[in-house]
């Protein structure tokens, strides 16, 4: 993947059975690539994430399930020459 121009971060969504808040979604419409650093819960979360841009996450302390078993504790990756 060549390096994002936008950014989108967030974390701490918490969504039990709920949509991702359709402001949410707005904030990050044309983001290239979206960061989740923790604290999903579902994984319905990522699957709307993944609808605006390519999403990469990592599990926090409130995941369990399906989503602690998908993701992993930490994650490094580099863009723009820089180690996030």
């Amino acid at each position: 993947m060549s390096d994002p121009k936008v950014l989108g971060v967030l974390s701490d969504t918490h969504l039990y059975r709920q949509e991702v808040p359709l402001q949410v979604m707005r904030a990050l419409d044309g983001v290239d690539l979206l960061i989740h650093a923790g604290d999903i819960v579902e994984m319905a979360v990522l699957d709307a994430l993944e609808s605006l841009a390519p999403t990469m996450a990592v599990a926090g302390n409130m995941d369990h399930g399906d989503v602690r078993e998908a993701l992993p504790e930490k994650r490094v990756i580099e863009l723009a020459g820089r180690r996030l």
